[in-house]
């Protein structure tokens, strides 16, 4: 939304899909962007900004990763990428998500939030039903108390066609065959299913891409681990 009628206090470029190039000169500091400039990016109270990482290339160029929260709750892909030097911002991108229309009603509990998860993987074994790799874990953490047993987890997730932000639970499911493995996102009122993520790996062809910081570049992608 920040992108429809940019600030030009701080602003001198936009983009739709969300890149910026910031104003020259103005001093933004990476610890400070969203807490001095929060109104630019149209963050009103509840909305905070957090840094996840910083990490350096080998250009020497600053990339500081930012998670949106509303009352303390992440935003699924609310997230904010800023580049510079030196400590001095230039440029960003990423997606800041605002709503006029906040759903923050839990209406089903975590052990039925697992329920609907484990109905929806479809599968007749899970992880947690499997002694052998539950004792495997607590042996690698060095945690007794570990568990693949689903832990669920408060999260907003924006739901872009009523322009609205939703409560919901995010759920691991780890399953045997037949069924999958991913992170389900559950509406924390009604129990609907509103985002899978598979934990399944995938790669895709290689490509072309033109990048901001280093021109054309073939791009190359792997399964590590995690999503």
């Amino acid at each position: 939304q920040y992108c429809k009628s940019p600030d030009p206090g701080i602003f001198r470029s936009v983009s739709p899909g969300g890149w910026v190039k910031f104003q020259p000169n103005i001093g933004l500091s990476p610890n400070r962007l969203f807490s001095e400039n929060g109104r630019s990016f149209l963050l009103t109270m509840g909305y905070e900004m957090r840094i996840e990482k910083t990490e350096i290339d080998q250009a020497g160029i600053a990339h500081t990763r930012y998670q949106e929260y509303f009352n303390n709750i992440p935003i699924i892909y609310g997230h904010f990428i800023a580049h510079g030097r030196n400590g001095d911002i230039q440029s960003g991108d990423g997606k800041i998500y605002t709503a006029p229309v906040i759903k923050e009603k839990a209406s089903i509990n975590k052990e039925t939030s697992v329920r609907i998860a484990m109905t929806y993987a479809g599968s007749s074994r899970y992880w947690w039903q499997d002694s052998l790799r539950e004792a495997n874990l607590k042996r690698k953490s060095g945690n007794p108390s570990a568990t693949y047993y689903p832990n669920p987890e408060l999260y907003f997730f924006y739901n872009e066609s009523q322009n609205q932000l939703i409560l919901c639970y995010r759920l691991n499911i780890q399953a045997t065959d037949p069924g999958k493995s991913g992170a389900v996102f559950l509406d924390a009122e009604s129990g609907m299913v509103l985002l899978w993520k598979s934990f399944e790996p995938s790669t895709c062809d290689a490509a072309l891409v033109n990048t901001v910081w280093y021109n054309s570049r073939t791009i190359y992608t792997s399964f590590a681990s995690g999503w």
